[in-house]
């Protein structure tokens, strides 16, 4: 029982020891090396996690094999979230619809100003399909 208290805290330690050492290097100038720094530690403490504190080190080969399939589908997700992110054009100017192009409710309508009130422009969009 004490050696599995031990364990715990030694890992508890190295992980804190972890984050002290990414929080002091997050000081220092590294220039681009500071983030594969920083992801390599943050892989090392989970790496410690997964294996010491959920006990993967020593569990069934289906618990491993869940654990990874877990890994893999986050990954997946994430690498379409950003895929998605990055491929967006965030720098472009918004424009205006050109005239006579499909509104919400397939309507082909003229735009009209947006300073109309809500009612103004429901009154608007009745008259126009009329």
């Amino acid at each position: 029982m004490i050696s599995i208290a031990l364990r715990y805290a030694g890992v508890w330690i190295l992980l804190l020891l972890l984050l002290i050492a990414t929080a002091g290097s997050s000081y220092l100038d590294l220039g681009g090396k500071g983030a594969v720094l920083h992801l390599g530690v943050a892989g090392l403490q989970v790496l410690l996690v997964w294996l010491l504190f959920m006990n993967l080190l020593g569990s069934k080969s289906v618990i491993r094999l869940c654990a990874t399939s877990a890994l893999l589908w986050i990954s997946f997700l994430f690498a379409l979230t950003f895929s998605d992110y990055f491929t967006r054009g965030w720098n472009e100017r918004p424009t205006r619809y050109p005239e006579g192009t499909a509104t919400r409710s397939g309507v082909n309508l003229p735009l009209k100003p947006s300073n109309r009130n809500i009612s103004e422009r429901i009154t608007f969009r009745l008259t126009e399909r009329g």
